[in-house]
């Protein structure tokens, strides 16, 4: 049966891995394409012709023999301007992907929705379902019965996570899978603020053989404001005043699983870590010292720091040629000062009017950013979900306000309840990188992060096989020095003997 499978990949709700290589041509600059997606679409129609082949980007020597002593053979074939290559395993799982979806996310999704799903939807102000799949695939639906759906806002969900199996819904999915697997992952972007959007994503993991893989994450955004509301509502069903969230002096909230806030009556508060908020610093700490949030210590010995800096020519360290030039630039300027004052000019050109005008200061100096490589550190936290299914509440060691912690079931939140009306020291906690510098130590026995010595100064073995070409200096934006502006020397010397040639 000859099917053609650009049919699954028909309108603009789909977008595919932008860093992943699927089919490519050799030579980019005969073939260019505005999209990742413009680029799949032309070659899923040349897979329906007559005469496809599947080509890789390295093909492999005829001969395996080689003498090491010999230069590789890099002139074994020649390519041609239209020759391409792919991944063909990548391929067809994207295709086997498309497949699967395509009847899922055509048409009009509200029509298929059944009563109780179309409640929900309008309830939570769902206003998009989504699936990610392991080959990079990304489809998307707007749900009409939402609040939200006519409002154009120019924000395509499909340009904001395109990366699939690399955004953090996806991951976290597949890791609160991994604790629950009837669980879904709620989780807002770092520091949305009251704007938020609260993205719930779930696993599909189908089994073969007796063992399970991720194959997708699907999942819906809804706005945090409607989702706050069925929150209170829910919350405020209770006869105990003091964990009833809709009293003025408790504060309730949702934390994730790595303690940033995802709803709290301070709206501005959501995508923040909790211990970096004033009043709940203290709280935050509580819990970290009552295990009910373990932190670990990340090194990072490829940083980049940054730091502010002031331009200033001064500080510039100009090579020896550079000076040369400022000197004949200075002799330039003297003659032409000379030949002004052998012509006899009128004497009122030579007054300077009263009005005149001071001259200009010199402007300020401009900051600009600095980088450098450094070594950081950071402490994250992670929820330890024994002790958050059992609870925990203040303790008289640490100085917080009182609270009650404890997990919300079958999700990777915690719900934390605050009573407002005590007092509080002020604690903070980040999650930020700081830098670190290196330290020397007689034995190995210090707890320290460990430092990588250069033993050896040897150079590297060559290699073995052919490499002409990067995949990625097609990205490159400038080559050589061509794009400097420098002073040429030779025209100088001639300008300056002109000019002395001239008045001799």
């Amino acid at each position: 049966m000859n099917v053609n499978v650009s049919d699954y990949f028909a309108g603009d709700h789909w977008r595919v891995h932008p860093s992943w290589v699927y089919c490519r041509y050799h030579y980019l600059e005969f073939h260019r394409f505005d999209r990742p997606e413009d680029e799949l679409r032309h070659f899923l129609a040349l897979m329906s012709r007559p005469g496809w082949r599947w080509s890789e980007q390295y093909e492999a020597y005829l001969s395996a023999d080689e003498d090491v002593d010999q230069e590789p053979d890099c002139g074994h074939r020649t390519l041609k301007y239209d020759d391409y290559y792919c991944n063909k395993e990548l391929m067809q799982l994207l295709v086997f992907d498309a497949k699967a979806t395509n009847n899922s996310f055509r048409g009009d999704y509200e029509e298929n929705l059944p009563p109780r799903a179309r409640n929900l939807a309008q309830l939570y102000g769902i206003f998009i379902r989504f699936i990610a799949t392991q080959s990079g695939l990304t489809r998307w639906h707007r749900v009409n019965v939402s609040k939200l759906a006519d409002a154009d806002d120019g924000v395509i969900f499909g340009n904001l996570h395109r990366r699939a199996v690399n955004e953090p819904w996806y991951k976290g999915a597949i890791f609160q899978n991994e604790i629950d697997p009837n669980s879904i992952s709620l989780t807002v972007s770092w520091e949305a603020g009251a704007d938020a959007a609260v993205t719930a994503s779930m696993t599909l993991s189908p089994k073969d053989g007796g063992k399970k893989a991720p194959a997708a994450v699907l999942g819906f955004q809804m706005p945090m404001t409607d989702l706050f509301k069925r929150f209170i509502a829910l919350t405020s069903v209770t006869t105990n005043p003091y964990m009833n969230c809709s009293n003025d002096w408790i504060d309730c909230y949702l934390l994730d699983q790595n303690g940033y806030v995802v709803i709290s009556e301070t709206h501005n508060d959501t995508g923040q870590f909790m211990g970096t908020l004033i009043q709940e610093g203290a709280t935050m700490r509580s819990m970290v010292g009552q295990g009910l949030y373990k932190s670990f210590d990340i090194y990072d010995y490829q940083a980049w720091c940054q730091v502010v800096k002031m331009s200033n020519s001064a500080n510039s360290m100009m090579e020896p040629l550079r000076h040369v030039g400022r000197m004949l630039v200075w002799f330039l300027l003297r003659l032409i000062w000379f030949a002004t004052q052998s012509i006899n000019l009128p004497g009122i050109h030579g007054k300077a009017p009263p009005d005149e005008d001071l001259p200009d200061p010199p402007p300020p100096p401009i900051p600009y950013l600095y980088f450098y490589p450094c070594d950081q550190k950071r402490t994250l936290y992670m929820l330890n979900e024994t002790v958050a299914a059992k609870g925990v509440t203040n303790h008289s060691d640490y100085c917080s306000k009182p609270f009650y912690a404890q997990k919300v079931t079958h999700t990777n939140l915690l719900l934390v309840v605050v009573d407002n009306m005590y007092p509080t020291c002020v604690e903070r906690l980040d999650v930020t990188p700081v830098s670190i510098l290196p330290f020397e130590y007689a034995n190995s026995t210090a707890d320290r992060s460990c430092h990588k010595i250069p033993l050896n100064a040897l150079k590297r073995r060559r290699l073995k096989s052919c490499f002409t070409e990067h995949p990625l200096e097609h990205e490159i934006d400038d080559c050589g020095g061509a794009s400097q502006l420098t002073i040429s020397l030779l025209l100088l010397c001639i300008t300056v003997i002109r000019i002395l040639y001239a008045f001799a």
